[in-house]
């Protein structure tokens, strides 16, 4: 029963997990705000409150420091005439209480009465006496940087209710306690400050009835070593990209190329260090002053710094480009649109060139790139002898560029780059220079993602192979010829002999079964245990559930197991049959296997069920059924390739679709699966982040289970692509052959509360229906099923 109650703990854990998202001013407020209280001369009162009302929380906190304040009816509503014996028209005509909100590190002036306002978690009430239009409001303070040691330039400013833009001056500032010099409305710290959390104050006290010049406040801010990308281009193509950390812009890419193993020699040279050599690629090559050199890419421009790549410190969200070259090496940060106001779907000419300063004519000097390959959205053009391209007309909205010049042998005619600009027919097209902007709009055009199976396969295995985090990544790497890692299995040993098997449930076995087959132990003697005799006669096919009954179809064809079981392969295939539901959905019939019919067809409970089936399809009830499901997944399926399910579009289903279609001789590539912006295979690619990792969800981080799922499809496809059909969980293994495992008595665990199995759908999946789903029983399933 531990197991269970285990499992039972994790749902609640869940369920409290989903209560925790419904907005905090639903639930009991635990968390304080702050209160502010300012006159012109100091501070008069400060402190924390769990009030959520502005008046409530301010009443609070003068009472507790024994402050008298006077509240006044208006025609629009409450306000603070008085606090601590200053009355409004004290300080002049029209001066009073006036009050701000700091919420999410912003100034906010509410449009309502102070007793119509409600507070948030965190946030800081200021009440300030003044006059308009002061004090300022500081609402506009801008830091040059936050990376350290760099010079930092701290600017005051106040936006007006009407977008006026006003300096604020004559005001005192302190830094960590530290006086700091204003000079205008600006402070500039040379030597920059150094990593960690800073604190700023300032304030315009005065001794008089003077009105001060700013709202006094404090804040916090942060100095970190930013993240930034690299992208290290070779003479044929780029060798590596991928997001760094590190003090300068040498340490970024030493990091990159050391995470990749990638070899580089830097050397110390006159003017600090430079990097001489990377992949085999070493300056000199072509006799002249050809090496390695570097630019910098942000939002709005592409500049090249005045100083080696050991003294640059890059600013967060820098995009260095790293490429080998000489001084005449162009790329291109010049980009002329003509005419100037680009009107949608009108012929239009873009120019590219490269602009830099020539010290001997002491001047700036923009050269065309002639010659170049430019690829705008899907379509390739070659620019003129004046670098331009012409362009019969693009809609309204967003458009990717890329320019590339690789030559054989010689130097490149330009630095591969990439971007985007966006047509409004108002404005001359906007420039977003960043790869960054570039491969979000790829990622929804999934058309211009590159794909080459071998290289795909090969990433993504590597990294499973050095991260074996889970024993389903055992089917991949034992279809790959690679070595496992027993210490899972160890693991999964002692707590199956810990636990018991009556404690496991059937997808919990299905799992054993198939790992432990891939890993080369026989699944009949498994810590006592034999896993085919328990699930095959001693557990009851009535008592299943769809994902049951599929995996273990899939396990009983994986072991290929001939023997006279009580659940045969006959009455799992009628099982699974049976279990077919169709569904309207938006006018559309779809036929396919879900875990809840109130949720639709689950094209991932589908897409295994494929795979399951496959081996079966001379029985024509077989195959009718894979034909309607595979019609079903092509019409549930994006413009952009996706096929998402009632929460939204995730890599696994792609996975599993895919595992799927490849079982039944379905490309994945082919007419039935290849929409407007993408097919299955670069959909799923869509996911793909460093390393040959995989994300759960678009823009999100990797995530390990999607990862693994991903290498099983990627290949499935790599198999298909020479065969026209590939069952994944097709095996030739003699499993009657395969070795007993040996489990050391003497170091079982019998503490472990929870087990280490795979689950084959997401944990947000579960959190955002975690109350339906508990209800229904299904949350269970969800995590037992997850392969």
């Amino acid at each position: 029963m531990k197991k269970l109650v285990s499992k039972l703990m994790l749902s609640i854990f869940l369920l409290l997990q989903f209560l925790s998202i419904i907005p905090k001013q639903v639930l009991a407020n635990t968390q304080k705000v702050y209160v502010v209280v300012q006159s012109n001369q100091g501070i008069v009162a400060e402190g924390t409150t769990t009030k959520t009302n502005a008046l409530e929380a301010l009443d609070e906190v003068l009472k507790a420091k024994g402050i008298t304040y006077v509240v006044k009816d208006s025609s629009y509503g409450k306000y603070i005439s008085e606090v601590n014996g200053l009355k409004e028209n004290d300080l002049g005509l029209y001066s009073g209480w006036m009050y701000a909100i700091q919420r999410d590190g912003k100034y906010e002036i509410p449009m309502n009465s102070i007793d119509s306002t409600e507070l948030k978690s965190g946030d800081k009430l200021l009440l300030y006496y003044g006059c308009y239009p002061k004090p300022y409001l500081a609402n506009d303070i801008s830091f040059s940087t936050l990376s350290p040691n760099k010079l930092l330039t701290i600017t005051f400013n106040n936006i007006g209710w009407d977008g006026t833009v006003t300096k604020i001056e004559g005001f005192k500032a302190e830094i960590d306690g530290k006086s700091v010099q204003v000079v205008e409305n600006r402070i500039e710290i040379p030597q920059g400050l150094q990593e960690g959390v800073h604190e700023l104050k300032f304030y315009d006290f005065k001794e008089g009835n003077d009105i001060p010049n700013i709202v006094a406040d404090t804040i916090r801010f942060e100095i970190k070593r930013p993240k930034f990308t690299v992208r290290v281009e070779g003479l044929l193509d780029t060798i590596v990209r991928g997001e760094v950390g590190g003090v300068n812009a040498l340490a970024g890419v030493e990091q990159l190329l050391n995470k990749n193993g990638i070899s580089y020699k830097v050397i110390d040279g006159q003017w600090g260090k430079y990097i001489e050599e990377i992949n085999g690629l070493k300056a000199g090559k072509f006799g002249g002053y050809d090496g390695w050199m570097y630019y910098i890419k942000s939002r709005n421009k592409i500049e090249t710094p005045m100083v080696g790549i050991d003294s640059y410190i890059p600013n967060e969200g820098d995009e260095i480009v790293v490429f080998y070259g000489d001084f005449t090496t162009a790329y291109a940060n010049t980009i002329k649109f003509t005419p100037d106001i680009v009107e949608p779907n009108k012929p239009f000419k873009i120019q590219f060139a490269y602009t830099y300063f020539d010290w001997y004519q002491n001047k700036n000097v923009t050269i065309p790139i002639a010659s170049a390959i430019v690829t705008i959205d899907e379509k390739n053009y070659i620019t003129d002898a004046n670098g331009e391209i012409s362009v019969e007309g693009l809609k309204e909205g967003v458009h990717s560029y890329r320019i590339s010049g690789y030559n054989v042998d010689k130097l490149p005619t330009v630095v591969k780059d990439e971007g985007v600009f966006t047509i409004d027919g108002v404005h001359s097209p906007n420039i977003d220079y960043r790869d960054s902007a570039y491969l979000e709009f790829v990622s929804k055009n999934n058309n211009l993602i590159n794909k080459n199976i071998e290289e795909d396969v090969r990433l993504t295995l590597n990294y499973i192979e050095k991260n074996q985090l889970d024993m389903w990544a055992f089917l991949s790497l034992a279809k790959m010829g690679k070595s496992i890692d027993k210490g899972l299995v160890d693991e999964a040993a002692k707590e199956l002999k810990a636990y018991g098997i009556d404690e496991y449930t059937n997808t919990d076995i299905e799992k054993l079964i198939l790992t432990l087959t891939a890993a080369g132990y026989s699944p009949y003697n498994f810590a006592g245990y034999n896993l085919m005799d328990e699930l095959y006669n001693k557990r009851s096919l009535d008592k299943f559930l769809i994902n049951d009954a599929i995996f273990a179809l899939l396990a009983l064809d994986y072991t290929g197991d001939r023997k006279d079981y009580k659940i045969t392969r006959e009455k799992l295939v009628d099982f699974i049959l049976n279990k077919a539901v169709t569904v309207n959905k938006n006018g559309i019939e779809l036929y396919g296997w879900t875990l809840n019919s109130q949720m639709g067809i689950n094209p991932d409970i589908t897409g295994i069920t494929l795979a399951a089936l496959s081996p079966y399809m001379s029985n024509s009830k077989v195959k009718v059924a894979v034909d309607k499901a595979v019609d079903s997944l092509s019409k549930m399926q994006l413009d952009s390739g996706y096929i998402p399910d009632s929460f939204g579009a995730y890599s696994e289903t792609l996975s599993f679709v895919i595992l799927g279609l490849t079982a039944v001789g379905v490309n994945p590539e082919g007419i039935k699966f290849t929409k407007k912006n993408g097919d299955l295979y670069s959909a799923l690619l869509s996911f793909r982040l460093d390393n040959g990792q995989f994300a759960h969800e678009i823009g999100k981080k990797a995530d390990y289970m999607a990862t693994e799922q991903a290498l099983r499809a990627l290949i499935a496809i790599r198999e298909f692509k020479k065969t026209g059909r590939y069952n994944f969980f097709e095996n030739t293994i003699d499993v009657s052959k395969l070795k007993i495992y040996e489990i050391e008595e003497d170091k079982v665990e019998v503490t472990k509360l929870l087990p280490k199995t795979g689950g084959m759908f997401d944990l947000n999946v579960i959190l955002a229906s975690a109350v339906i789903m508990i209800v229904l029983g299904v949350i269970m399933v969800r995590k037992q099923t997850r392969a």
